[in-house]
């Protein structure tokens, strides 16, 4: 079954099961090592930019590979204290468009658009 590997695979007489495996270990070593190096964590101790709407982002959430969705930023949820919190993110899927409501520590930001 496609997706479904093990060890013993990487000894397979089939050269497609061995290439499989090594696309997924590649896949979540990408996962564990450099998705969090592209989304700084730290505490909101002082104030930085909010995202803003146009930005452009990853939705992280736990899936396969290229399972990870990419989207913009339509409208964004600011606290109470004014810091945008949460946003809506519009994603495109085979043609059909998808809306979500995502916290920010669940976005990495790839593209930030001009205006602040």
């Amino acid at each position: 079954m496609p997706g479904d590997y093990s060890e013993s695979d990487i000894y397979a007489r089939k050269r497609w099961r061995v290439v499989q495996l090594l696309v997924d270990r590649f896949w979540q070593r990408w996962k564990k090592e450099n998705i969090h190096q592209m989304q700084i964590r730290q505490k909101w101790i002082e104030t930085k930019r909010n995202i803003s709407v146009n930005n452009i982002v990853i939705l992280q959430d736990e899936c396969d590979r290229l399972g990870w969705k990419l989207g913009r930023v339509v409208n964004t949820l600011p606290s109470s204290d004014g810091l945008v919190r949460s946003v809506r993110v519009q994603t495109y899927d085979f043609g059909a468009r998808q809306e979500y409501t995502r916290p920010v520590t669940k976005l990495v930001c790839l593209i930030k658009s001009e205006t602040v």
